[in-house]
């Protein structure tokens, strides 16, 4: 599938949970080197320097696997879901064929999987979401895949089908630009989803329109968890400072606390930047046309 969808979170969750440790443990082992050497080393320099990004990056991604997880979890037990339908197998596999059969259509980022459970595949719709089957695609108006468009198109069966825009920076001829990247998300519909479909449509213009505000404290959360954050990591920065300033005999404790203090006061500041940016995106009227 695209790595724009999501499967398998936990597993994702985990590798980033692991790079996160590592990256971790490379800064712990420079700074102890650092201070048993009394200087800075290229090995040293280079495993703190290098970690610190995969640290910051690593625990940003754990934290979207872990979110994904709960969210997933939580449509599949109902909760916060405006349409649902089971798609049976016979419906998933003309869906397959008229997939296959769509040239000069762009290519769907649902891949149908290969075998099929006997009850068919279930499409869950959130207010910002869709789960089809095992696999999660979140449907924002902001952030760096967002949703543009969304509509009916004919086929057997008929099927919803999403204009989706990734921000993307790519290596040019000389330089790197910034780029937006379309792509189509298309789910099968069910003859026996009556009304929920028509609710679907409805909210998605709805979003689309800024008719409706989805998950409106969403981001202002993100931007006071980041500064406070901040905060913290500053204090700490400058507890390390002082300590080593003062010469208090704690070994490496001040070094520690410093290094820490600045890795995570900028992944705090980041995160309440990026928050801020897309919190400004979602309330922003919809261009006119």
């Amino acid at each position: 599938m695209s790595g724009i969808g999501i499967r398998n979170p936990i597993m994702s969750f985990r590798l980033c949970a692991a790079a996160t440790v590592a990256a971790a443990g490379a800064i712990g082992w420079g700074v102890l080197e650092m201070s048993a050497l009394g200087r800075e080393t290229t090995l040293t320099a280079a495993a703190i320097g290098l970690s610190i990004p995969v640290l910051v990056i690593g625990f940003a991604m754990a934290l979207n696997f872990r979110w994904a997880a709960r969210i997933m979890a939580r449509m599949k037990r109902g909760e916060g879901i405006i349409a649902r339908w089971t798609i049976l197998p016979s419906e998933v596999e003309a869906f397959r064929t008229a997939e296959a059969g769509r040239k000069g259509d762009s290519h769907n980022l649902y891949r149908v999987p290969k075998s099929l459970p006997p009850e068919g595949i279930e499409v869950i719709f959130s207010e910002d979401a869709v789960m089809i089957g095992d696999d999660f695609f979140g449907l924002s108006v902001t952030g760096v895949v967002s949703f543009k468009s969304v509509m009916a198109r004919a086929g057997n069966p008929l099927c919803i089908e999403f204009l989706l825009s990734e921000f993307r920076v790519v290596k040019g001829a000389t330089r790197y630009r910034a780029s937006n990247v379309a792509h189509v998300l298309r789910a099968p519909l069910s003859k026996t989803a009556g009304d929920q479909t028509r609710q679907v449509f409805e909210h998605f213009n709805n979003v689309l329109a800024r008719k409706i505000l989805v998950k409106k404290d969403f981001y202002p959360g993100r931007i006071r968890f980041g500064l406070t954050g901040a905060a913290v990591c500053a204090v700490l920065f400058a507890g390390g400072l002082g300590l080593e300033f003062l010469g208090a005999p704690l070994g490496v404790v001040p070094m520690v606390m410093s290094v820490v203090g600045a890795v995570g006061g900028i992944g705090a500041l980041v995160l309440a930047g990026l928050a801020w940016l897309l919190m400004q995106g979602q309330r922003r009227p919809p261009a006119r046309p």
